[in-house]
């Protein structure tokens, strides 16, 4: 018996995909897969992908150059609100 411990993380759709190594070429085997979340990410977001990308931040702030300016609004519909 081989005793083999992983430590994994489930994709954005929550499938694990595993590639197990056991050392035993052409050999017929039985296995046992339990899976236990890590306590610390059942309460942390970032175990359901919403958190900033690595770098995101360094990569964006203080990225704007130049002027802020309002383009051209254009002419809005006018509207009959007593029909």
């Amino acid at each position: 018996m081989v005793t083999i411990e992983i430590k994994a993380v489930t994709g954005v759709d929550g499938v694990l995909h595993l590639d197990v190594p056991t050392g035993l070429p052409e050999t017929e085997i039985e296995g046992r897969l339990v899976v236990t979340p890590v306590a610390a990410n059942l309460l942390d977001h970032k175990a359901f992908g919403k958190e900033w990308p690595k770098g995101f931040f360094e990569a964006t702030a203080g990225r704007w150059h130049g002027e802020l300016e309002r383009g051209e609004q254009g002419a809005f519909d006018r509207r009959a609100w007593d029909e």
